[in-house]
């Protein structure tokens, strides 16, 4: 481990923390000269390189640069998930930097292709050291990963290549890697008797994941005394599941918020408060027809695919807030656009508030919603007991009453499947659904 440290990536690593620290502390004027600059660096690389851009400069109308943000917001569109998954090379620079291609979790459709350059996925890993340094975490500092790896699912020799340097990496970085995959009663409880063995200083991973861990840890009164850290982070993290995992593994917890198409959009810090790495990437909240607003993101450190006003699908409950001092305030992100139930009235349901009213049923684990076309409803249910557990007309009723009367079906079932990547999905709705 001291070997590793010695290693030139790792000593340029934390001399960015400092940078990075700095950064953090700037006046609301000089954050936005710093994200102007790199905007505008960005909006002409994409005018030079990038095919995708080369019609909006056709247009008389689309400025060669900015001359603020809010003359940039007025100029150019918001671009659509849609559009770039339907055609992603061509928003791929015709003299990219070298690096290479990651994939979507594919949680929210098709996995799709997202081209990412070395330095700017270098840039995210300090932004996340720099985030665990907040709570005291360093670089080194032993970790448990409650996490999927959906390379190693790859055929061929990519995927024996992944299964053979995942273990060597997590070894040579102090890392206890635990899968996503499999999370029955038997898994957990094996887990936890690693975590406590291992002794790690943070546990890290999905939401839903670590909210199972963290019940069957209560129900053990399991406790791990090196533990100062839970991250929560890839799917939402409502209010019952972070209480949940502060009560079972007694420690507390911050959340990550980040996508493949942006590894680092916001983090939680100490104070309470989810703070927007405004360095690195420019948040709108847009105002929606049900008084939630939607994230949209232009990411400043990727040249060689730029994702300018780009809406990535993910729904916050308040509008960005920029004080005076310091990077900007996001609010609770309550998930993606299709993890919105519609009522046969018009109404939008959010999964928080299914989630609200299942965590009254001790008995279940885990759910899903699942919303046709025409509105039907398919709730799935993972329970603790399925030979004992009765669902209820009560329930079912309460769901009908969320809807407005749409059709709902409810079904107990072993266990509901996460995708390639690990993830669980609270809901997934064809008729709420944007495009």
């Amino acid at each position: 481990m001291r070997l590793l440290t010695c290693f030139p990536r790792f000593q340029r690593a934390r001399a960015a923390l400092a940078d990075l620290a700095v950064q953090e502390t700037l006046r609301r004027p000089d954050i936005t000269s710093l994200q102007l600059a790199k905007l505008n660096a960005l909006w002409q690389n994409a005018q030079a390189h990038v095919p995708a851009y080369t019609p909006l400069f056709t247009n008389t109308r689309s400025p060669g640069r900015f001359e603020s943000l809010e003359h940039f917001r007025q100029a150019v569109p918001v671009l659509r998930k849609s559009q770039v998954a339907r055609n992603p090379e061509r928003f791929l620079s015709k003299a990219p930097a070298p690096g290479k291609w990651h994939f979507t979790a594919g949680s929210s459709g098709p996995p799709s292709p997202i081209y990412l350059p070395d330095q700017a996925h270098l840039q995210n890993l300090h932004a996340q050291y720099r985030f665990h340094r907040m709570w005291d975490i360093d670089v080194f500092d032993p970790k448990a990963f409650l996490w999927g790896h959906g390379a190693s699912f790859a055929p061929g020799i990519s995927g024996k290549l992944a299964r053979l340097r995942q273990p060597i990496e997590d070894r040579l970085r102090n890392r206890l890697r635990l899968s996503s995959y499999f999370l029955g009663e038997h898994q957990l409880t094996e887990y936890l008797k690693r975590i406590r063995s291992f002794r790690p200083k943070a546990l890290y991973g999905f939401s839903s994941a670590l909210y199972l861990l963290a019940a069957e840890a209560a129900r053990q009164g399991f406790e791990c005394d090196s533990l100062d850290l839970v991250i929560l982070t890839a799917e939402p993290a409502f209010p019952d599941i972070v209480q949940q995992v502060k009560r079972g593994l007694r420690v507390p917890v911050a959340i990550e918020y980040g996508a493949t198409e942006c590894a680092v959009i916001a983090h939680q810090w100490p104070d309470g408060t989810l703070r927007v790495r405004e360095d690195m990437v420019i948040v709108e909240t847009l105002p929606r027809d049900d008084g939630k607003y939607d994230i949209v993101l232009t990411i400043l450190n990727n040249h060689s695919f730029p994702l300018i006003r780009y809406a990535i699908g993910d729904v916050t409950d308040a509008p960005i807030e920029q004080p005076d001092v310091g990077f900007a305030k996001l609010g609770q992100i309550i998930g993606r656009d299709i993890d919105l139930v519609k009522s046969r009235t018009g109404n939008v349901v959010h999964t928080a508030a299914i989630a609200a009213l299942l965590q009254h049923y001790h008995d279940i684990r885990r759910f899903q919603v699942c919303q046709e076309r025409n509105g039907a409803v398919a709730v799935q249910l993972e329970v603790n007991d399925p030979a004992s557990f009765r669902v209820t007309s009560g329930l079912r009723n309460q769901l009908v009453d969320f809807v407005d009367g749409y059709p709902v079906t409810i079904s107990v079932v072993d266990t509901i499947p996460s995708n390639t990547g690990g993830k669980h999905r609270w809901s997934l709705s064809e008729l709420a659904h944007r495009g």
